[in-house]
């Protein structure tokens, strides 16, 4: 079933080097859906942590925070600055005097299919009753079709509303 998935990660006229993350996550929801690994998951909520194995998972939901990092969609794209440290690698900053929720994308992508490698992003919200900062990631690997598929994903952060104090959290997951 997963070679039956196109995977759109770029523009293949090769006239935008965005990344469609959106397009992205929503094939690797249809492709764990279809496999059902277990996961191995870890969450530190402030002093609190837990790990635990894991079947059956809602995957769309697992995965739609990835889906924030999207910058794809063409208003967002005048917004962010691309910088290419090689071929492989794709840095999206936002341009000066723009604030997007977004701080940073950075994309890599395997050096032999140019498929994405690894994600890692900054999402940071404020107003006057909020404050909150992501940090998220994933890794994938080449599936035996020859897909990218996600191993592994982070999620690190804090959430503080206006009248109590900072709330960290972590999770770490790792796809068996």
């Amino acid at each position: 079933m997963s070679s039956c998935i196109d995977e759109p990660v770029r523009d293949t006229s090769g006239t935008s080097k965005f990344v469609n993350v959106a397009g992205f996550i929503s094939n690797q929801t249809a492709l764990l859906d279809s496999l059902n690994p277990a996961v191995e998951k870890k969450v530190l909520i402030g002093e609190k942590q837990e790990q635990q194995t894991l079947q059956n998972i809602d995957w769309q939901r697992e995965l739609e925070l990835f889906i924030q990092a999207d910058i794809s969609k063409p208003a967002l794209q005048a917004s962010f600055d691309i910088e290419e440290q090689d071929k492989n690698i794709r840095i999206f900053r936002p341009r000066e005097g723009e604030n997007p929720d977004i701080d940073y994308l950075k994309v890599t992508f395997d050096e032999k299919n140019q498929q994405i490698k690894t994600l890692e992003a900054r999402i940071s919200q404020e107003n006057y009753l909020f404050e909150s900062e992501k940090m998220i990631s994933l890794q994938c690997i080449t599936n035996a079709s020859g897909q990218p598929q996600i191993s592994a994903y982070q999620i690190k952060g804090f959430q503080k509303l206006i009248f109590n104090d900072k709330v960290p959290y972590q999770i770490e997951a790792k796809i068996l």
